[in-house]
């Protein structure tokens, strides 16, 4: 016996083989952003948060990651205090509701406290455990900033509810982190970044609810506005506006490297001219497409010169682009405009981490 061997039995049952620490991720949807986390998603059993500035697209994507997981044939759940979800909008975004199937996202709305939400999660951890259901479990709350406690529902605003908050947040996902460790639950919340109280400087800002939902979680998205709320406008061919460019970094990663960037394009009206690919019409929700594109032209791993024969992309004169021939053979130049149809050519341009070389 190995002196390894001789731990495992005085432990009797620790865990110290590497295999019992292998996990599952759920990808977003939007590869840039997955590439950021690196992993390509957000862990299973673990807990994930998306926060940032006002509408930067925050419950975008977490309703991006309770479709993908929807497709995957997991089950969804969503913890709305909001008051801002919209079946319709759900579903033109591709997601899956009121079909009266067991496919459909189970929505809880009007989600008064913290208390009601932890509890909630409790409840879906015993009826997975019960059933022995064997698929990804997607829990979404939206969001953590608009959820008040059992205290504020009952006496208004008397009495200190910040603090109250921020302890009963602590404890809830202190226990929720150990009951969904192991298991094929992912629970991602969204929330709001507030200035403090008398900061002189508008850069002081912080996440409500205390620290201990950053502490705890595996990942952490921060989202803005890419170029500020006037900057990032995406317009049509009249002026209007159609959409928003919207910028991240991943903040925190226990699923890889932190400070992966991403960026990606919003846009708000469908069946307008497509601004970049021509002949295609625009779709409500997130641009995955353009955003992997600029991730490619963006990306240094991505973009090659004569010096490196293992990368693929590159811009050419006139506007034109190339991929590498030492990857895809011989291959045409390339517009912006044309990229749909080249992802159509080279179905390969869509899984960049197996293509390109670390």
């Amino acid at each position: 016996m190995s002196i390894n061997d001789d731990f495992k039995s005085a432990f009797k049952g620790a865990l110290f083989d590497s295999q019992k620490w292998t996990y599952e991720v759920l990808p977003t949807g939007c590869v840039p952003i997955d590439l950021a986390i690196v992993a390509g998603g957000f862990g299973e059993g673990r807990t994930g948060e998306i926060f940032g500035d006002w509408s930067s697209g925050k419950t975008l994507i977490l309703y991006q990651w309770l479709i993908e997981t929807q497709k995957r044939g997991g089950k969804t759940f969503l913890f709305e205090s909001e008051g801002g979800f919209h079946s319709d909008w759900f579903v033109a975004l591709g997601g899956i509701f009121g079909t009266g199937t067991d496919a459909d996202l189970l929505v809880f709305p009007k989600l008064k406290s913290v208390e009601d939400f932890f509890a909630g999660c409790d409840t879906i951890i015993k009826v997975i455990e019960s059933t022995g259901f064997d698929a990804p479990v997607a829990i979404g709350w939206d969001s953590l900033a608009a959820t008040g406690t059992k205290l504020l529902d009952k006496k208004g605003l008397e009495g200190s509810h910040a603090a109250r908050r921020a302890l009963l947040i602590s404890e809830g996902v202190t226990r929720l982190s150990a009951q969904i460790e192991g298991t094929r639950i992912a629970v991602v919340n969204t929330n709001q970044t507030k200035v403090q109280m008398g900061a002189k400087d508008y850069d002081e800002t912080h996440t409500p609810g205390g620290r201990a939902w950053p502490y705890m979680c595996s990942v952490r998205l921060e989202v803005q506005f890419d170029g500020g709320p006037a900057g990032s406008k995406i317009l049509d061919e009249d002026g209007e506006m159609i959409g928003r460019s919207i910028r991240g970094v991943v903040v925190k990663n226990k699923l890889g490297p932190p400070f992966g960037k991403f960026k990606f394009p919003v846009y708000t009206i469908a069946g307008v001219k497509h601004p970049i690919f021509e002949g295609v019409r625009t779709r409500v929700g997130i641009d995955c497409e353009e955003a992997l594109l600029e991730w490619y032209l963006g990306n240094k791993k991505a973009s090659f010169g004569d010096d490196n024969e293992h990368r693929f992309m590159k811009v050419a004169g006139a506007g034109y682009i190339t991929l590498n021939e030492d990857v895809f053979g011989k291959v045409k130049k390339f517009r912006k405009k044309d990229w749909l149809k080249t992802l159509e050519a080279y179905p390969m341009l869509l899984d960049p981490k197996g293509l390109v070389a670390e």
